[in-house]
């Protein structure tokens, strides 16, 4: 989910069919429509080191016939077998139809598991984009070596300062002649609360979502998300740590205009993510499907003492 579009006064979100079709002209050639990539940012080095839990999520099987042009969204691993990304990109896509890519520098190198549990959030709106978060489980665990963290109730708020610096990653990339890279890129954002209530209103949950971008004047740039980065993570920093604050939801649907990105604010649904992959592992276990957490859970977070001691 990248864009919003309608008259004047009425901006409503792209749906994901509308996604799809935008990179599927893409990987045609057509040139009208969004790019695919986080704009104005840069190629992340050795992604596969350095942040190996931002994950690709895939249209497809995990199997030989996978491609790299069968991207969807992006994601983060939470720990082996746990995937947050956003509920528009399992919208209308099964646990058959998706399966989850890491340990690798490029797209087409990526080991590929199919994904076995997707538990959207059972509030999500698709019409005005809210509630945009989903959980999903693998099938087998993903060879990971490091996570990073959910945000603890300071760090919640932290990410709401109007000083606070952040780095956006996604999968999605496509350089100016349309071709997919398949390379992972980042940006440096920083709060952008005020511009997103100036563009988007009463749309603009500032309790449930977090705007960021950077505008840099110099190169008329604004860096942020656009297709195929959806999903993936908004990330600050604690102690060194990378902590996990938003889910790429939405943007203009000019990706690089002089707008934030929208993101699912993920402290306000930390307990309602963490209860569901509880219940995935359970069911798993219980060979049963999974029964959805209530959404009444998700403002009780519970302070990190290991994290909070860290912060200024």
């Amino acid at each position: 989910m990248v864009g919003r579009v309608g008259a004047p006064g009425a901006v409503r979100p792209v749906a994901l069919a509308a996604v799809l079709a935008a990179v599927l002209a893409v990987l045609l050639g057509i040139t009208a429509g969004p790019a695919v990539a986080i704009a104005h940012g840069s190629r992340v080095a050795h992604p596969e080191r350095t942040v190996p839990w931002v994950v690709a999520i895939y249209q497809g099987p995990a199997g030989a016939d996978a491609w790299p042009e069968d991207l969807v969204c992006s994601g983060t691993a939470l720990d082996a077998r746990t995937v947050l990304t956003a509920a528009h990109c399992a919208e209308q896509l099964g646990e058959d139809a998706l399966s989850v890519g890491f340990g690798a520098a490029t797209l087409a190198h990526q080991q590929r598991v199919a994904v076995s549990a997707i538990d959207m959030h059972p509030d999500y709106d698709p019409w005005m984009v809210s509630d945009d978060v989903a959980v999903l489980r693998t099938a087998q665990p993903m060879a990971i070596a490091a996570f990073p963290k959910l945000p603890t109730a300071r760090q919640a708020t932290r990410a709401r300062a109007a000083s606070t610096r952040f780095t956006i990653y996604g999968w999605g990339d496509v350089d100016r002649t349309g071709v997919l890279t398949g390379h992972l890129n980042g940006a440096r954002l920083t709060t952008r609360t005020h511009r997103a209530r100036e563009i988007w209103g009463s749309d603009f949950n500032a309790r449930r979502q977090l705007a960021a971008g950077a505008l840099r004047p110099r190169a008329r740039a604004y860096p942020g998300a656009c297709a195929g980065d959806s999903g993936g993570p908004l990330v600050m920093t604690s102690r060194g740590a990378p902590v996990v604050v938003g889910i790429t939801s939405y943007g203009q649907d000019r990706c690089g205009a002089r707008s934030p990105t929208i993101f699912t604010a993920v402290g306000h649904y930390r307990e309602w993510v963490l209860a569901t992959a509880r219940a995935q592992a359970a069911a798993e276990s219980a060979g049963t499907p999974a029964v959805q957490a209530e959404p009444e859970a998700v403002t009780r977070i519970p302070a990190d003492p290991d994290l909070v001691a860290g912060l200024p």
